[in-house]
């Protein structure tokens, strides 16, 4: 994707501008057997995992999706312009056309102003874990108790500012959504 002015004689040249989807993940796991005399064994076992990701809009139904809208914008259209107030290359609520006769059709945005302007974060924490008991009547005869849980957090935060792009049909939009489950076994 392209963007980032240089300072050139050339006012339309642009050098690449990259944005990318930042995953970070974290996991953790153990295991404990432990044999606590000759007839009982306990077992202790758990999971945890931490993943924050900050991305970019790519979803199907999206006009301001990176895919969507990188395909469509035409190698001679300059991302910038003076003539909007943003400074992006912005008309008639898409892209505009550049040297081209007409804009770029169906409200494709200008990729590179969404890029630098929505926000997509997701977190998620997840803990699984479980404890067992095993107790040895005799030889043939044992008895089993097990117990276990799964523990999740979700926080996902979406920000579409009103001046471009999808935001601009809703108005603008935050979505801000948490979610927590609690699972027993």
């Amino acid at each position: 994707l392209l963007s980032a002015k240089t300072p050139t004689s050339n006012p339309e040249f642009i050098i690449g501008h990259y944005v990318d989807n930042h995953l970070e993940r974290y996991t953790i796991k153990g295991d404990l057997t432990q044999q606590a005399n000759k007839w009982l064994t306990i077992g202790l076992n758990m999971q945890g995992t931490r993943s924050s990701n900050n991305g970019v809009l790519n979803g199907p139904n999206n006009l301001s999706g990176a895919s969507y809208a990188s395909i469509r914008m035409l190698p001679n259209v300059p991302v910038y312009s003076d003539e909007h107030e943003s400074g992006y290359n912005i008309k008639d609520k898409a892209l505009g056309g550049g040297s081209n006769l007409k804009n770029i059709d169906d409200n494709t945005p200008n990729i590179v102003w969404v890029l630098d302007n929505y926000v997509d974060r997701l977190q998620n924490t997840r803990v699984i874990g479980g404890g067992w008991a095993e107790i040895k009547f005799m030889d043939g005869l044992t008895l089993k108790t097990q117990g276990g849980m799964d523990l999740g957090s979700s926080d996902e935060y979406v920000y579409r500012p009103p001046e471009h792009g999808d935001g601009e049909s809703a108005g603008g939009y935050i979505y801000d959504y948490r979610i927590t489950n609690r699972n027993w076994n």
